[in-house]
C-alpha cells in the first residue's frame, strides 16, 4: 500500500471524529488505573472523549487507548470500522430509543488491521469511524448535524478483536458521557447560524474531510469565521484533502501541498490546542514528503513522536514512520542527525 493509500485508510478520518491530546494526560491517569476485573485481561481499551464538552454541531470524536498489561508482545486485530467490528451507540435522555452510529465505511469496506503492542506498552487505536457521522441504517441522517441542540448523551462503545490471530475477544465500554452546550461566543453563535443554513458545510463539518470541489466554500468560511471552534475542523479537512493528492490527479500538485503547509501552519497558530493536531502535524509531514523534502519530513516527524507518543501515527506500523524514524523491529526512534547536530 503506498503512503497516500495508506494516509486514506488511517485518516478518515482520515475518517471520523471523537479526546485531545491536550486531554492526554487523563487519558494516561486512566490507562494507569486497572481494576480488578481488568487485572486478569492482557489487553486493557480505555476510550476517551477528545473533549468531553462540545459545542452543537461540533463533532465528537473519541480517542481509544490500548494498553498490554502482559510481559509479551500481543497483536490485536480487527476491522476497525463502526460498520464492521465497532460498535458506537448513543444514548438519548430525552426519550428517544439508542442508536447505533456509523461513519464513512459500509461492512464491505472494513478492512482488518493490526496493531502490536509492546508489554506495559500504550498507543491509540485509530478506528476510521472516530467522528460520529450518520446513523448506521439511515445515511441521510449524514444531511444534518448529529449533535443540534444541548443535551448530554451517554455513549458506548463495543469492539470484536483478536489477539495473536486466534484469540476472540470481546469489549465493551459500558456509557461514558458527552455534553453538547449552545456555543457563548459571537462568533461561534455566527458561524453556527451560518452552519445550519448550509447543509454542505454540515456533512463536511460532521465528516471532517471534503472533495477538492469543496475546498473553495470552506475556505470562505474559515476566513469568515476564523477564530470560530468549527473553524480548525474546516481547516484540517481542506489539509487532508491536499495532502492525499496524487501528482497524476491534479496539475496543482506542487502548489496544494504548499498551500497544505500554509493550513498547517495557521492551524498551530490561532489553534494551537486543537484535539486533532495530531493529524494536523502527521499530514504536515506528509505535505513535507510529496515535495521530495524528507529532511524536513523527518524533523517532522520526530516532533509528532515527541508532542504526541501513543498517538496512532508514532510508531514503526505506519509506513511514512517506517520509513523515516522507525528501523526493523526498533520502538524507539531514532535522532536524526540534523536534530542531533
Amino acid at each position: 500500500m503506498d503512503l497516500r493509500a495508506r494516509a486514506r485508510v488511517c485518516w478518515f478520518i482520515l475518517g471520523l471524529a471523537v479526546g485531545a491530546f491536550v486531554l492526554e494526560p487523563r487519558a494516561q491517569e486512566a490507562v494507569d488505573a486497572l481494576s480488578p476485573k481488568e487485572a486478569g485481561q492482557k489487553i486493557v481499551f480505555r476510550p476517551v472523549f477528545r473533549k468531553s464538552r462540545v459545542l452543537v454541531g461540533e463533532p465528537a470524536v473519541i480517542a481509544l487507548y490500548a494498553t498490554n498489561i502482559t510481559s509479551e508482545v500481543l497483536e490485536i486485530g480487527s476491522q476497525f470500522r463502526a460498520a464492521g467490528h465497532v460498535g458506537v451507540i448513543i444514548g438519548w435522555p430525552e426519550g428517544r430509543l439508542p442508536e447505533r452510529f456509523c461513519g464513512l465505511e459500509r461492512p464491505s469496506e472494513s478492512p482488518s488491521a493490526t496493531y502490536e503492542l509492546l508489554p506495559g506498552e500504550t498507543r491509540e487505536i485509530r478506528f476510521a469511524d472516530n467522528v460520529v457521522y450518520y446513523k448506521l441504517e439511515d445515511e441521510d441522517s449524514a444531511e444534518g448535524l448529529v449533535f443540534d441542540h444541548p443535551t448530554t448523551v451517554s455513549v458506548n462503545l463495543t469492539l470484536k478483536y483478536f489477539i495473536n490471530r486466534t484469540q476472540g475477544k470481546g469489549y465493551d465500554s459500558g456509557a461514558f458521557p458527552l455534553q453538547v452546550v449552545a456555543p457563548a461566543q459571537k462568533e461561534d453563535i455566527e458561524a453556527l447560524a451560518d452552519l445550519r443554513a448550509n447543509k454542505d458545510w454540515q456533512r463536511a463539518l460532521q465528516r471532517i474531510q471534503c472533495w477538492p470541489e469543496q475546498i473553495a466554500a470552506m475556505e470562505a468560511f474559515v476566513k469568515k469565521y476564523p477564530n470560530s471552534t468549527y473553524a480548525p475542523y474546516f481547516q484540517l479537512a481542506i489539509l487532508s484533502s491536499l495532502a492525499i493528492d496524487r501528482p497524476d490527479s491534479s496539475s496543482r500538485f506542487e502548489e496544494n501541498q504548499k498551500k497544505g503547509l500554509t493550513i498547517a501552519d495557521d492551524l498551530e497558530k490561532l489553534h494551537p490546542d486543537f484535539v486533532m493536531m495530531d493529524a494536523a502535524e502527521y499530514l504536515r509531514a506528509l505535505c513535507y514528503e510529496n515535495l521530495g523534502q524528507p529532511e524536513q519530513t523527518m524533523n517532522e516527524l520526530m516532533r509528532l513522536a515527541r508532542q504526541f507518543p501513543h498517538c496512532s501515527w508514532a510508531h514503526k506500523d505506519d509506513a511514512l514512520m517506517g520509513r523515516y524514524i522507525f528501523h526493523g523491529d526498533k520502538r524507539t526512534p531514532l535522532v536524526p542527525w540534523s536534530l542531533a547536530r
